[in-house]
């Protein structure tokens, strides 16, 4: 069967449209996820978090994030035992948004949280850390692999 030039055009154009249109359709379908929803709103805040992130790393010790299998390990340094601190930890997934969790700041006497780790996948994660703690404010993240 011999086809003519003008029907090998009709059928390489009619292929390169399904192709497109099949791409359309399954880049619709894709889950986005922002790295978080009031971004804008963050953004402007930013500069108040430079000096929180000053102010903890004044402190005599970085705040430690450390995985320990159950659950993750959020460790303050001793200035924060026993003190009053108003704030959140924040866990928070890269790759999928319904895996954050955030949790109000509650220490025990050593100066030590722990944030279950239930229900998280292993892979990459941030953890953070903001509190108020003497009319200064405080900032202090540290990425955690969830194995």
């Amino acid at each position: 069967m011999n086809i003519n030039w003008g029907w090998k055009l009709t059928i390489v154009y009619v292929a390169f449209a399904a192709g497109i249109l099949t791409l359309v359709f399954k880049a619709k379908g894709q889950k986005v996820d922002l790295v978080t929803p009031d971004y804008y709103k963050q953004e402007l805040a930013f500069s108040g978090r430079l000096d929180a992130t000053r102010n903890a790393s004044a402190l005599s010790a970085p705040v430690k994030f450390e995985y320990a299998g159950e659950a993750i390990a959020v460790t303050f340094p001793t200035e924060c035992v026993g003190k009053t601190m108003d704030g959140q930890i924040t866990i928070y997934c890269p790759s999928d948004a319904s895996l954050d969790r955030t949790l109000a700041i509650s220490t025990d006497a050593s100066g030590t949280q722990w944030v279950s780790s239930e229900g998280l996948k292993k892979g990459f994660y941030v953890a953070r850390a903001s509190w108020k703690m003497d009319d200064k404010n405080y900032y202090a993240e540290e990425a955690i692999q969830v194995q």
